[in-house]
């Protein structure tokens, strides 16, 4: 009977955390020296949304200076014990930007930028590096690209860029991958079986 109420209870405690989860950026997420903690994760449906509005001005770098606003959100977070993320995808929305010449990139987690011009979906497959430090980060940026004059200066992508971001993902059990048998234990099993049969022979005769 407590078998039972204990596994009706888990069975509940899934059930009720299978309810999506919302998170919004109500006041700003912060940047890399204030992460605002997002906490432990809900086991089930999450998602999380926010914006970002910068300005990218020239400078002699690769890139262009794109800290003029909000360039990063960052949340830090962790997951139940035996839990990990799973259905990944980063949605970008409400797209603006005065830069005409490059496409604008949407830095996330330890990926890199990923480049785009316009609204866009982009399912994520690497999960675990993405969220390797256990964060998820958004970042804004302008695309650059040499000219073809090695003596020219970079083309920067400069001006300003801003996007609504939704980060909609699963929160599941870790499956675990049944282990393999050894292939000589079947061959041993039959021989100590064989052993068996032969003994119980020897004693009864």
């Amino acid at each position: 009977m407590n078998f039972l109420k204990s596994t009706a209870l888990i069975a509940c405690l899934l059930a009720g955390g299978a309810q999506a989860a919302t998170i919004t950026e109500n006041s700003d997420f912060g940047d890399f020296g204030s992460p605002t903690p997002l906490g432990v994760l809900e086991i089930g449906s999450n998602s999380i949304s926010g914006s970002l509005a910068t300005t990218c001005t020239p400078t002699i770098e690769t890139l262009a200076d794109c800290s003029s606003g909000d360039e990063i959100d960052s949340l830090s977070f962790s997951l139940p014990s035996g839990f990990e993320i799973t259905n990944l995808v980063l949605t970008i929305t409400n797209f603006v930007t005065t830069d005409t010449n490059l496409s604008e990139q949407l830095g996330f987690g330890n990926l890199g930028f990923i480049g785009f011009d316009a609204n866009g979906i982009f399912p994520i497959s690497d999960i675990a590096n993405a969220l390797l430090s256990s964060r998820f980060t958004f970042e804004a940026a302008s695309g650059s690209v040499l000219t073809n004059d090695p003596n020219a200066p970079l083309l920067q992508g400069v001006g300003d860029i801003s996007f609504d971001y939704s980060a909609s993902f699963d929160v599941t059990e870790v499956s675990l991958a049944a282990v393999p048998l050894p292939a000589g234990l079947p061959l041993l099993l039959s021989g100590l079986i064989g052993l068996a049969v032969l003994a119980r022979r020897r004693k009864s005769s």
